[in-house]
């Protein structure tokens, strides 16, 4: 029971105060006389026939007020309440509170603009007001509802900026965790929270004097990686009884996964694993926690065939097993089997929403199971769940791609039967009833109303037959505001550093400025524009010219132009699968069998030796990037980036059949195979970075390097953090697919007998034999985590036969490794800690299981030592010297290798 007091001296300060549960609270309102700004408004949470309202009618005389908040000893600083305050979320672009600008992050340019988009009358304009600069990689924009200042969080920096809107500048920089991503305001504006994505703690900052902000010192802690946040409105008067919500980017494993057949723990599952939310009370730095599970869906709207050509239900030798056999007891070309409903769990959470009492969260929903063809690989789905309740809402839950398929594909460039590839924000009118939801691939965004029958998300017309409205917008929007009374709206442009300006009216669907500049992107024929091109191409789902595009400026670009090269239908990208350039934490069934998603990273050395590059892959099979193009055909049903010379024009016609450069295969080609391949493999080199961890004080990190020293080095050493660099010769290394290396050096084994008893692409070793000696370096190394005879250890492929791994696994890098769980080649280790006994160390250390691992070789403290070095590597830790290095010295000494 509330015990509430209340009373007002004589000089204008408010006490309020009131005990729950043991907890202390007190308000105090500071209100002093003098001289608001004149002309500050606020667009209300309203109807679009309502006008404007004096912002805080009750406090049209007071220059500012704050509230000091004491919970459960715990310091909170706040403010009063705006009488239209609403729900707020993580964006990368904002409307200020009169709707007359936008406030967007240039993330390429390290910036801040704010662009006017309605004049005084209340019509469209389009006029860039100022462009400010703050940290390093801006990722998240929050405006204040006073319209004086803005908070943008910096990745790199870690630190939020906060701006000046009036002055556009600069007025204070805010320490926060490490990789800042999501941020959002409270309704009244009192308090900013903060995602710190690899710390898995939020920060709170007190905003109620907008440019002086204070960060409180306690830092709510939710673990794993936080990312987007929304924070409910009740509009009670007291911003305690309002909730943050927190998005976990990744998935966790399923507990209520069962297997009929295999005691598994969910890793290479399409149940196996869950999406989480994390929420709590506003206004208390150590609150409780509620953790919300959002739960696969059995059925994703799409079926594979499990038979055919990939037979997962034969039982006949050498099939490994029937662990995705959906009927082993009936007939393998049963019904059961041949068009099995493919289910998906949610995961990559990047945005987040609240309307009403729902809050809706797009994720990139992931199939891991083979077969790995395009519409049974990913899904777009958008979850719901109760902001009351604090639970998912099973029933409202919709994959929006089941909704697109009833349209019919089109040519170029017609976006029709353009899936919903990597939607990653969100947003939505003030009345909740008519939302926008950006495809990042698909550079469009789709529209959707609420159904009155499911109260699902649905972006098809009256009739069923088609998407209702989808709008094209400039390439890689990664971010979407809209008016509060839905006819208007405004996407963030990643790559073309622009704002798309949309009518969004109920009855129009128009892109009415395609590219309103933000920033300035690099020059035509510099290096900063073939690295931008080089993302473009990396995460578009449509496609780009294959060749001639280092003059063409990024704006000119027009990926619906070249549909059906990344993938079918617009259907994935290479970012779906890995985020940033990193890895999306799935276990996927591919051609060698089960395998983490490796994050590109460690790919390179990308400070001493610009030619130190690793091999690709667990197991070696392949040499460079441009061997990922037969992914883009494979896998995701495109024709990928190097087909536009041998087979013009036909990528939507033919898809994965359309003829392409016959030189490019596993260990091909690394150079040269198109100019599109060559610029994802620049953005890869020069823009993918391992991300900061948390760095505990250098007296903490000292006793761990020692033992990484001693124990890890040989391995995990060198500035990718891995042994694993190409020696031998290369562009092309082996003469086909599955073919004979060109350099003698190279050893091959069998990867999996008995059917893959024959060499095939997966490189063990390289020996250089000089005149007196030989060096040799062994590029699989094998630490005892293969275990031929688990079910799981089964290759997507036309026998359904045994995983690579008995000869070893190429050393994975352990740049940022804290960030990239779980661990070894099929996700074994959900932890750090789970792979100290896992691992092979010492003589025992090869063949499975182990006969000696890191957890009998190492005394209790110096695991403890070593895994607190090993949660602080990242890009700025000094390496130590490798295997790999070492054997690249020792070859300068001997001098050349026979020439083959």
């Amino acid at each position: 029971m509330n015990l509430k007091s209340r009373f007002e001296d004589h000089r204008g300060l408010k006490f309020e105060g009131f005990g729950h549960h043991g907890c202390s609270v007190v308000h105090v309102w500071m209100l002093q006389p003098g001289d608001e700004e004149a002309g500050m408004t606020r667009a209300s949470h309203r109807s679009s026939a309502s006008g404007p309202m004096p912002w805080r009618q009750t406090l049209s005389n007071a220059r500012f007020a704050f509230v000091l908040t004491f919970m459960c000893g715990a310091l909170i600083l706040g403010s009063v309440r705006s009488v239209d305050a609403a729900p707020t979320r993580s964006t990368t672009i904002a409307l200020t509170s009169d709707e007359t600008r936008v406030v967007v992050v240039n993330r390429e340019a390290n910036s801040l603009s704010v662009i006017r988009v309605k004049n005084a009358n209340g019509n469209d304009v389009a006029r860039k007001l100022a462009e400010i600069p703050v940290g390093l990689e801006p990722r998240c924009v929050a405006v204040h509802p006073t319209d004086r200042a803005a908070y943008v969080t910096n990745a790199i920096s870690g630190t939020v900026s906060v701006v000046n809107l009036r002055q556009s500048r600069v007025v204070k920089e805010i320490r926060v965790g490490t990789e800042p991503r999501g941020c959002a305001l409270t309704g009244d504006g009192s308090l900013l929270y903060v995602a710190n994505h690899t710390e898995g703690t939020v920060s709170i900052i007190d905003t109620s004097q907008p440019l002086n902000p204070v960060s409180i010192s306690t830092r709510v802690q939710v673990n794993g990686k936080p990312t987007a946040i929304a924070i409910t409105d009740k509009r009670t008067g007291n911003i305690a009884d309002d909730t943050v919500f927190v998005t976990q980017i990744f998935a966790e494993l399923n507990p209520d996964f069962e297997d009929p057949t295999f005691d598994g723990n969910g890793e290479g599952r399409d149940l196996g694993k869950r999406g989480v939310v994390h929420a709590f009370p506003v206004g208390n730095a150590n609150p409780p926690i509620t953790k919300i599970t959002l739960a696969p869906l059995s059925d994703s709207g799409f079926s594979a065939n499990r038979a055919t050509p990939n037979n997962f239900c034969n039982t006949v030798p050498p099939a490994q097993s029937s662990i995705f056999c959906p009927r082993p007891d009936l007939p393998f070309n049963d019904p059961a089997n041949t068009t099995n409903p493919q289910a998906v769990f949610p995961n990559q959470l990047l945005s987040a929403l609240i309307r009403g009492e729902r809050l809706y969260l797009p994720n990139i929903g992931a199939q891991p199971e083979p077969p790995e063809v395009f519409n049974a690989n990913v899904q777009a789905l958008v979850y719901a769940v109760d902001t009351k309740a604090l639970a998912e809402v099973t029933a409202e839950h919709v994959n929006l791609n089941t909704q697109i398929v009833v349209e019919t594909a089109a040519p170029p460039p017609s976006l029709d039967k353009t899936f919903a590839n990597d939607i990653v924000a969100i947003d939505s009118n003030g009345a909740g009833d008519l939302f926008l939801i950006v495809s990042r691939g698909g550079n469009q965004v789709f529209r959707a109303k609420l159904d009155p029958a499911t109260s699902q998300l649905d972006i098809l017309n009256a009739a069923r037959t088609r998407v209702d409205c989808r709008i094209q917008t400039g390439n890689l929007p990664s971010g979407v505001a809209m008016r509060q009374d839905g006819t208007r709206a405004y996407a963030n442009n990643e790559a073309n550093f622009s704002v798309t300006s949309m009518n969004t009216s109920d009855g129009f669907c128009l892109t009415l400025q395609l590219d309103i500049p933000s920033s300035t992107p690099p020059a035509p024929g510099t290096v900063g524009h073939a690295v931008l091109v080089g993302k473009l191409a990396f995460f578009t789902a449509l496609g780009i010219p294959d060749n001639d595009i280092f003059g063409t400026p990024i704006r000119d670009f027009v990926p619906r132009n070249f549909r059906g090269k990344m993938s079918k239908d617009a259907w994935s990208s290479c970012g779906s699968c890995h985020p940033d350039g990193l890895a999306d934490g799935v276990t996927w069934i591919f051609g060698t069998g089960p395998r983490q998603t490796k994050p590109l990273d460690g790919m390179f050395n990308k400070f001493t030796n610009m030619e130190d590059q690793g091999l690709l892959n667990w197991s070696a099979i392949r040499g460079s990037n441009t061997d990922f193009n037969n992914n883009s055909r494979g896998v995701q049903g495109g024709c990928g980036f190097a087909s536009d010379d041998f087979d013009p024009g036909q990528c939507f016609t033919k898809g994965a059949t359309t003829l392409a450069n016959p030189a490019i295969y596993d260990h091909g080609i690394t150079q040269r195979g198109s100019d599109a391949l060559d610029a994802q493999t620049l953005w890869i080199f020069a823009a993918v970075r391992p991300l900061n961890q948390p760095q505990p004080s250098s007296d903490k990190l000292e006793p761990g390097r020692v033992v990484f020293e001693d124990n890890c080095k040989s391995c995990h050493g060198g500035a990718k953090w891995t042994k694993s660099e190409i020696f031998h010769r290369d562009n092309p290394a082996a003469v086909a697919q599955n073919g004979a290396a060109l350099d003698p050096g190279v050893t091959r084994l069998a990867p999996a007998p008995p059917v893959a008893a024959a060499p095939a692409n997966e490189f063990f070793s390289f020996t250089c034999a000089g005149t007196n000696s030989s060096l040799t370096i062994k590029y699989l190394e094998d630490v005892g985590t293969f275990d031929v005879t688990n079910p799981l250890e089964i290759r997507d492929n036309a026998a359904a036969s045994t995983a690579f791994g008995v000869n070893g696994f190429n050393v994975p890098s352990l740049l940022s490794i804290n960030y990239h769980g779980p661990y070894l080649h099929r996700g074994q280790a959900q932890t750090l800690e789970d792979v100290f006994p896992l691992h092979g160390l010492g003589p025992g250390r090869s063949g499975f299981p182990p006969t000696t691992t890191i957890e009998t070789q190492l005394t209790p403290q110096q695991r403890a030592d070593l895994l607190v070095f090993l949660k602080s590597i990242d890009g700025t830790t000094p390496h130590f010297r490798s295997e790999g290095d070492d054997f690249r010295d020792a070859l300068r000494l001997q001098g050349t290798c026979p020439v083959p």
